[in-house]
């Protein structure tokens, strides 16, 4: 396989916290790769497994971040802000699946 096709919600949420890095809403801590693995995502760029892998790695840390508002009314905190970037919540069930699919295939 070439790789793995983040899906079109992912693509769609990392557009838009590009969208919110551009209007400033990300925070000082914003790293300029993440900034280009969520073009990479807009893009419909492959992932590695170890790309998948992190992404699943990124979002098992933070969900404990997650709110159910946040990003709603402009309230876009710079944690929403990275939650988009990379995939959403989307690509959060996305790499979660795949993420456990990959570990079942390396058994």
């Amino acid at each position: 396989m070439s790789g793995y096709h983040p899906p079109a919600g992912a693509r769609n949420a990392a557009r838009r916290g590009l969208d919110l890095v551009k209007a400033g809403k990300a925070g000082g801590g914003f790293e300029p790769a993440t900034a280009a693995r969520a073009r990479n995502i807009v893009a419909g760029d492959p992932l590695t497994r170890d790309g998948v892998m992190r992404m699943h790695s990124f979002f098992s840390r933070h969900a404990v971040d997650r709110k159910p508002d946040w990003g709603a009314n402009g309230k876009e905190t710079p944690g929403y802000v990275s939650w988009q970037t990379w995939g959403g919540d989307a690509g959060a069930s996305w790499a979660a699946g795949l993420a456990n699919k990959l570990r079942q295939s390396a058994k």
